[in-house]
């Protein structure tokens, strides 16, 4: 089964539309799958890690992919309540950085796990089923970290070359399910009569927020093309739950002076 995510630290995810309620009948397994994603703004001080592990399982989260842990190189660690972390190594910054931190009891189930770039890494996971005569489910988890607005304005190579690597990662063998972490620096925006009129029900649900930006009609296209769906957006939440950041530049245009994103 999987359970969506419902605690403060749980951001964007997606998974392939419709796949939910197939998922709890194809998969049949014995227990609930919580994903999260956390942009942790962080976790290069030697105590952090711990209280992140921690509050991992204060929050009975499974698999939770992090996203700004400012750490240069490739570290795997077993933390004091037996979670494993994992931290990924950077090349090109270390402002970024991308993990993922794995309960215990799914350590066993962990097949590989691969880094495309700075930006983007996937968990590959075989879950057994419930009888023994059903086949493992295969999971890609994948965990990914965009550039932000502004960045994607400057420079639309980076944010093109993003969403060229994130195609690559959700380009899986039939047998796999992928469910899609991280900080996109995006805002899909409350649902239009328009998106409803253009079969976007399908790709989101009814409890966005604001208006979509530049880098939210990136990530609606990205979900469209590769027929996906927001889970976040179909839950209801106070707003302190769902937007973590609103930002602006500066724009002449404007009747402020600001542009926001």
């Amino acid at each position: 089964m999987v359970d969506s995510p419902l605690s403060p630290h749980h951001a964007s995810q997606f998974t392939t539309t419709s796949n939910l309620q197939r998922i709890l009948v194809a998969m049949s397994l014995p227990f609930i799958v919580n994903f999260a994603t956390w942009n942790v703004c962080d976790l290069s001080d030697i105590n952090k890690p711990d209280t992140a592990g921690f509050d991992s399982e204060r929050y009975g989260l499974d698999i939770v992919a992090l996203q700004e842990t400012k750490v240069r190189n490739f570290s795997e660690t077993i933390l004091p309540n037996y979670y494993k972390l994992f931290m990924f190594e950077q090349t090109t910054s270390v402002h970024g950085g991308l993990g993922f931190i794995i309960s215990k009891r799914f350590i066993p189930y962990i097949c590989s796990w691969t880094q495309i770039s700075d930006r983007l890494v996937y968990l590959e996971l075989k879950l057994p089923a419930k009888t023994a005569n059903k086949p493992p489910c295969h999971v890609r988890i994948v965990n990914c970290y965009s550039p932000t607005l502004p960045r994607s304005i400057q420079n639309p190579a980076i944010i093109e070359q993003f969403y060229d690597e994130l195609n690559v990662s959700v380009d899986v063998p039939s047998r796999f399910e992928v469910f899609v972490l991280g900080d996109f620096n995006a805002k899909l925006g409350k649902r239009t009569v328009s998106d409803k009129e253009n079969g976007y029900e399908e790709n989101m649900g009814k409890y966005g927020v604001g208006r979509r930006n530049e880098n939210g009609e990136r990530l609606l296209n990205f979900l469209i093309s590769n027929k996906m769906f927001a889970t976040n957006t179909a839950f209801k939440h106070s707003s302190r739950h769902i937007t973590t950041r609103t930002g602006t530049i500066k724009d002449r245009k404007s009747k402020d002076g600001k542009r926001r994103y």
